[in-house]
């Protein structure tokens, strides 16, 4: 009882929408489980069906975004292809009091978070991924050489 959870998938019937929090308050002996939502609401689950919640502890930066919150710990994977500029902005600066930040690599940390990431679209990032023909015919690497390795691993799987 009292856990905090998010909802994982939009329930209209219920007028619920994914990344909405909710507290557990009640499990009944049906397995049904009441939440209590932040507008004082509360929600009954059919605990018997599979239930769309996970825990409501923590969330990524992108879902952070417009929220403020007390405290704020944050995870910044200075070796992420996501780390950035905007990313660290908007995780730093959900915090009212304090922030704390937890690093896999301290020295390479700023060079991670002062990244700045060009906006594309996936047919351009795509053409960057692609070997362009030289002059004399023969083919020059393509500029994101690793990635492109890694999204073809990706895709094929």
């Amino acid at each position: 009882m009292g856990d905090l959870v998010r909802i994982t998938a939009n329930d209209p019937s219920r007028g619920l929408v994914n990344g909405d929090l909710g507290r557990v308050m009640a499990l009944d002996n049906t397995h049904d489980v009441g939440l209590q939502l932040p507008d004082g609401r509360e929600v009954w689950l059919d605990g018997t069906r599979p239930l769309l919640l996970d825990y409501g502890y923590c969330s990524t930066v992108h879902a952070a975004q417009g929220q403020t919150c007390s405290r704020v710990l944050i995870d910044a994977d200075a070796h992420s292809l996501t780390a950035s500029r905007n990313s660290f902005y908007v995780a730093i600066s959900r915090a009212r009091d304090s922030a704390h930040i937890y690093t896999d690599d301290r020295e390479m940390l700023p060079a991670a978070m002062s990244r700045e990431h060009e906006r594309q679209a996936a047919l351009e990032m795509v053409a960057d991924l692609q070997p362009e023909r030289q002059n004399d015919g023969s083919r020059r690497k393509p500029r994101f050489a690793s990635q492109a390795k890694r999204l073809r691993r990706s895709c094929m799987a």
